[in-house]
């Protein structure tokens, strides 16, 4: 019998046997010789960051930066305009109480600013590409697995503020200026329409994906919601909730890979609370 002589050469591994490693951007194993993930692009490390052609890390800290510098722009925008807002200042040191019709006009006016920040902000940060978009047919089971997480977020914001208000018979901000049937399209457009659209834009687009070139998924997802929850300063109450929101709309814009997704979800969570604000009132 004629034995096989051992092989002299180095041992050359396949895939399924070579060493692993976690991709420190998706969270998926990857082979650990790779200079990039195959999933998202990242680099093997955190500092070399790869989307196409390779991106400096000069470019990632670029990005950061003026995400939080626009950031800080955007947030007193936002603050200074409800507090206008709020107070009825421009009724001239709040002599009557604000109409609904002027207090929907005024709100208007600031996310028409809050639009232009958003804008420019986007064009000036240059978001590096970080998403990956996945196939249609798990886009389409991300979409009805994320209805439910719908659902929940309603429950959970319903349930929250009624804790608030009836049970530890904490003040809340008065909604009854959206009860007047004829200035409902008006609202339509500035509680749902502009905030899904805008929103979204700025903190699952801009924010998320210029976090995650120095962090990893889930890090960036908490962050860009404590972001989202922090812009609405104007009601301090509501920032738990709202942070809540914006961890389900981040996570929904990864798994869908896309910002129709979270954009449908925070419109339809809205168009919820308004409905129910209005039955309420």
């Amino acid at each position: 019998m004629c034995l096989e002589p051992p092989p002299t050469g180095p041992l050359e591994l396949s895939d399924d046997d070579a060493p692993m490693r976690e991709c420190w951007r998706c969270g998926k194993q990857v082979v650990a010789s790779v200079e990039k993930c195959p999933f998202c692009a990242a680099g093997s490390t955190r500092r070399a960051i790869v989307s196409g052609p390779q991106i400096a890390a000069t470019t990632a800290d670029s990005a950061l930066m003026r995400l939080l510098a626009a950031y800080v722009i955007f947030l007193a925008v936002s603050v200074a305009g409800m507090l206008f807002i709020r107070t009825d200042s421009w009724l001239g040191a709040g002599r009557r109480e604000a109409k609904p019709s002027e207090i929907l006009v005024a709100t208007l006016v600031l996310e028409a600013i809050d639009v232009v920040v958003v804008l420019v902000a986007i064009a000036w940060i240059r978001v590096p590409s970080t998403v990956q978009r996945p196939r249609f047919g798990k886009r389409v089971a991300v979409w009805v697995a994320f209805l439910p997480v719908l659902a929940a977020l309603l429950a959970f914001n319903i349930v929250y503020h009624w804790i608030l208000r009836d049970i530890a018979q904490i003040d809340m901000i008065e909604t009854n200026f959206t009860k007047d049937a004829r200035l409902l399209p008006g609202w339509i457009v500035a509680i749902c329409v502009q905030p899904a659209v805008i929103e979204e834009l700025f903190f699952r687009y801009a924010a998320l994906g210029a976090l995650r070139t120095v962090t990893g998924v889930h890090a960036a997802v908490i962050l860009s919601a404590v972001m989202f929850g922090m812009i609405h300063l104007a009601v301090p109450l509501s920032i738990p909730m709202l942070i809540v929101l914006g961890i389900g709309l981040g996570y929904a814009r990864i798994a869908s890979g896309g910002m129709v997704l979270p954009m449908v979800l925070h419109f339809l969570h809205n168009a919820a609370i308004l409905v129910l604000e209005r039955a309420l009132s």
